[in-house]
């Protein structure tokens, strides 16, 4: 199996790191591969995790601006296919079709090198929505045209990709994200300890609630946190909101060349990526778990993992009303679509916590009942032979 990846292994830990370490628990033999853009050099961290032997990585080096430039665009795909061709040096010969079981990418931009890689099967699975990122209309059903030309199935991490595949005549099956149940469920207590001296480190002391006799069951400064990429999903007035209440705010994770200016408070503290392996004990620092994410255009198709993550960690959740989140999760979360709502939440979280808490127990039986594994069982279905 080969994996043709927009996301870098030692990046964010998203769906297709755990579709590839899935299929290789499975016996698959797995090669993934991901651009290593040369501007994030030295910006990427390993996840902690144990890698099966089965699992092979691989990062070609790629340049920035290929959206704005077709000559970089071809420039990268040659480095792919260099990289691929050097795994399997018998696949260089492109008149043979079953050099590869099954090519696997998740980014409409990567379906040319898709088509050219030998393979008896080739799988688009749909994670992401490229609108945000398209220079034009015209690119974008480009891109997206070659993606359904090159693939055999396509899947989809969200329901509401599925839906717009299926309008546009396409079949696409919608393949639910999972969770590492057990993972964030139980946190390292050495490392939640040694965490929480961080955290109190990032915040002065000084800064906790305005107003604690309002809860006095508050021990310390309420902190809300997330950890994810820090683009421009990503909405700054939802994070002065809740620290223009008094709450600290913590965001871990990569940032882009999309990043928002984040507010300019000591309240809210960016460390940048952390390992995959760590997250959980971060998680348990936290008070409230936050997805403020923009629900409008493009990003109306996400279905972020972290909403499972969160809940796994059984962690009350505050975001926003993405629709996939509104259909599935939102039982267990609370929802709130704009500044003042976000800052109701946190100013009233006396009298919210009880319920936030209730639906956050709710929602850690949830998750802790759709893991990975299922996931790639779900895949595997459509590899049989």
């Amino acid at each position: 199996m080969l994996i043709i990846s927009f996301v870098e292994w030692s990046g964010a830990f998203q769906r297709p790191q755990h579709m590839a370490l899935g299929f290789a628990r499975r016996g698959w033999d797995v090669t993934y591969v991901s651009p290593g853009y040369v501007h994030r050099r030295g910006q990427q961290i390993e996840s902690g995790l144990d890698l099966p032997p089965n699992l092979r990585v691989v990062t070609p080096a790629a340049l920035p601006g290929a959206r704005k430039l077709d000559l970089i665009g071809k420039l990268n795909e040659k480095s792919v296919l260099r990289a691929i061709a050097n795994v399997r040096p018998d696949a260089r010969d492109v008149a043979r079709d079953d050099a590869w079981d099954v090519v696997i990418f998740n980014d409409p931009r990567w379906a040319d090198v898709a088509a050219k890689v030998p393979a008896r099967r080739r799988i688009l699975d749909n994670m992401d929505d490229l609108s945000a990122f398209a220079p034009s209309a015209e690119w974008l059903e480009g891109k997206e045209r070659a993606a359904r030309e090159a693939a055999d199935i396509i899947w989809t991490g969200t329901a509401s990709l599925a839906d717009r595949h299926e309008a546009a005549g396409t079949p696409a099956r919608f393949i639910p994200c999972g969770v590492e149940g057990d993972r964030f469920a139980n946190p390292d207590p050495a490392q939640v300890a040694q965490f929480r001296a961080e955290i109190e480190s990032l915040f002065p002391p000084d800064k906790g609630d305005a107003d604690d006799d309002a809860d006095p069951d508050a021990d310390h400064p309420r902190l809300a946190g997330y950890f994810g990429a820090i683009n421009e999903r990503v909405r700054p007035d939802l994070i002065e909101a809740l620290a223009g209440e008094q709450w600290n705010v913590l965001l871990i994770g990569p940032g882009s060349t999309q990043s928002p200016k984040l507010p300019d408070s000591p309240r809210v503290q960016w460390i940048g990526l952390r390992p995959y392996a760590s997250l959980p004990a971060w998680l348990a620092c936290m008070d409230l778990a936050l997805i403020p994410y923009d629900f409008e255009g493009p990003h109306r198709f996400l279905y972020p993992v972290k909403a499972l993550e969160y809940l796994a960690g059984g962690k009350p959740v505050l975001t926003t009303p993405l629709p996939d989140i509104v259909r599935f999760l939102s039982d267990f979360v609370l929802l709130e679509d704009n500044p003042e709502g976000w800052a109701r939440v946190a100013r009233d979280w006396s009298k919210i916590r009880g319920d936030a808490t209730i639906r956050a127990e709710r929602g850690k039986g949830y998750a802790l009942g759709r893991g990975w594994d299922a996931m790639v069982g779900e895949m595997s279905e459509d590899l049989a032979p």
